[in-house]
C-alpha cells in the first residue's frame, strides 16, 4: 500500500535547498527533497556504493560549488538532477527516486516501500 508524505514546498526555495524526512516502516531510512536547476527532486538518502545514509546523519549531502549531492562516506558525487553518481565508487548507479505531485504548496512524495532506480524525464 502507498504511502503518502506531504512535504511544505515553495518554488522560490534556493537551489540546494534540502528537506529531509522520515521513511514510514523502513527502521530509519530517510528521504530528501532538493531544489535543483530543474526543479524539485526527492531521493533516497542512501548512497548506491554502500547501503549508508549519503549525509552520515548530519542532514547535510549538498556541496554548493560542485552542485552535487555528496556521499560523506565515500565521495561519491551525484547529478541532483537525475541522481547518477558522476565520479566515485558507484559511478553510473542512481540514486533511489521518490515519485511526487506537487499540489499548491506542497509535495506528496508517494512511498510503496521499494527503491526504484526510473528517474523523471523532465
Amino acid at each position: 500500500m502507498d504511502i503518502q508524505i506531504p512535504l511544505a514546498y515553495s518554488p522560490d526555495w534556493p537551489l540546494g535547498h534540502l528537506v529531509l524526512f522520515d521513511l514510514p516502516e523502513t527502521q530509519g531510512m530517510k528521504g530528501f527533497l532538493i531544489q535543483t536547476l530543474k526543479g524539485p527532486r526527492a531521493w533516497v538518502n542512501k548512497c548506491r556504493h554502500w547501503p549508508v545514509p549519503l549525509d552520515l546523519d548530519d542532514g547535510e549531502v549538498y556541496h554548493p560549488p560542485s552542485h552535487k549531492i555528496i556521499c560523506k562516506s565515500h565521495g561519491a558525487r551525484y547529478n541532483p538532477e537525475s541522481g547518477i553518481c558522476e565520479i566515485g565508487p558507484c559511478e553510473g548507479e542512481r540514486l533511489h527516486i521518490l515519485p511526487y505531485k506537487i499540489v499548491d504548496q506542497e509535495i506528496i512524495i508517494t512511498w510503496d516501500g521499494q527503491l526504484t532506480q526510473l528517474g523523471r524525464d523532465d
